[in-house]
């Protein structure tokens, strides 16, 4: 047999039921920004990749630059003290 129904009761489950309803929402909204939240950090961190590795290219050239004039110096230096030491010769002959 059916038992009857109290219209409060139905009222408090469905104010309740709507409660419950805004909360998922809620939550579903905060999942959404999350989620959106973590792709841009995702993005964010592909770009930082990349310009890590752009600049570790850079960093590299720089390097070999670097080389390339000390081993230019270092030859013109020793031309330079040739140069010098013959000159010197020279004035005492």
């Amino acid at each position: 047999m059916a038992r009857a129904v109290n219209p409060r009761d139905i009222r408090r489950f469905r104010d309740e039921l709507q409660k419950e309803q805004m909360k998922l929402e809620d939550a579903d909204k905060e999942l959404q920004r999350l989620r959106s939240e973590l792709l841009q950090v995702e993005m964010d961190l592909s770009t930082a990749r990349r310009r890590q590795g752009q600049l570790n290219m850079e960093i590299r050239r720089k390097s070999l630059e670097k080389g390339n004039i000390e081993r230019n110096a270092l030859r013109n230096k020793r031309e330079l003290d040739e140069l010098t030491r013959t000159l010197r010769e020279g004035e005492f002959k």
